[in-house]
C-alpha cells in the first residue's frame, strides 16, 4: 500500500477534518487545488449576511463566531466554530441570501473551498456525499437540541447542558474533567440565549453546589453525576 505524504498544509487540514476523513485521496487533492488558505486577525469577517453564494470554510486554527443581526443591531450568537470544524454548509445547497455573519474570535487560519468545487466533488464522490449527509444530520440534531434548550429549559439547565456537551467534546478517557469555554462569557451567554449576568450567576450557583470550579475560561467538573442529576 502506498504511503501518502501530506506536504501541503491544505491537504493536511482536509485529511484531518472529520468531514473528509473517509474521502478518497484523489478527491482531497482536487479540493485542495481549488482551496485557499487565509490568515485572519481577531474581528475580521469570514463571511457576512447578504451573500447569495457561499463557499465551504474550514477553520484550520482559531475560532469563529456565527451570528444573526437583528434590524435594531442586536446580535444573537448561534454557534462557535473551533479548529478542525467547518461552516457554510447550508449555503452550498441553497440559493437563498445568507442571513448569517461569521467573524473571527481570535487570530487564525481559514481554508475556503469554492462552492463549485465542492458541488463537483459531491457529484463524483459517493463517500464525500455520504459524509456530508451524516455531517448535516449531526448539525440538524444539534440545532434541534439547542432549540429545545432555548424554548423549554431553564437558564440553569441550559448552562449545565452546555458544560456537559463540552465535556463530551473535549475530554478523553483517563483525563480529568477540565474544559475550556471556546469563547468569552458574553458570547457564550448569547449562544445560550441568556444574559452574561445570568450566565455568571448560574456558574456561581454551580460553584456553591460543589459541582464545578471556575478559573476564567477554564472550568473543572468536580461532580459529573451531580451535574447530570442537576439538569433534571
Amino acid at each position: 500500500m502506498d504511503v501518502v505524504v501530506h506536504d501541503n498544509p491544505i491537504t493536511t487540514a482536509l485529511s484531518n477534518c472529520q468531514l473528509f476523513k473517509s474521502v478518497e485521496w484523489q478527491t482531497i487533492q482536487q479540493l485542495s487545488e481549488s482551496a485557499r488558505l487565509t490568515h485572519l486577525d481577531r474581528g475580521q469577517t469570514v463571511f457576512h449576511s447578504g451573500n447569495s453564494e457561499l463557499s465551504l470554510f474550514l477553520v484550520n486554527s482559531g475560532q469563529v463566531k456565527v451570528s444573526i443581526l437583528a434590524s435594531n443591531g442586536s446580535e444573537r450568537v448561534i454557534d462557535v466554530i473551533s479548529s478542525g470544524e467547518t461552516l457554510g454548509e447550508l449555503g452550498m445547497f441553497s440559493s437563498m441570501v445568507s442571513r448569517l455573519n461569521a467573524v473571527m474570535l481570535s487570530k487564525g487560519e481559514i481554508i475556503e473551498i469554492p462552492r463549485n468545487s465542492m458541488m463537483d466533488c459531491l457529484k463524483k464522490c459517493s463517500s464525500l456525499a455520504s459524509s456530508m449527509l451524516t455531517h448535516l444530520d449531526t448539525r440538524l440534531c444539534r440545532f434541534v437540541g439547542e432549540l429545545e434548550n432555548c424554548c423549554l429549559r431553564s437558564a440553569r439547565q441550559r448552562v449545565i447542558d452546555y458544560l456537559l456537551m463540552l465535556v463530551n467534546k473535549q475530554s478523553t478517557a483517563g483525563e480529568r474533567l477540565c474544559i475550556q469555554l471556546p469563547a468569552n462569557k458574553g458570547v457564550t451567554a448569547s449562544l445560550l440565549d441568556i444574559t452574561p449576568e445570568t450566565f455568571s450567576r448560574e456558574l456561581n450557583r454551580l460553584i456553591s453546589m460543589g459541582l464545578i470550579l471556575v478559573d476564567r475560561k477554564t472550568i473543572r467538573i468536580l461532580d459529573l453525576p451531580g451535574m447530570e442529576q442537576a439538569i433534571g
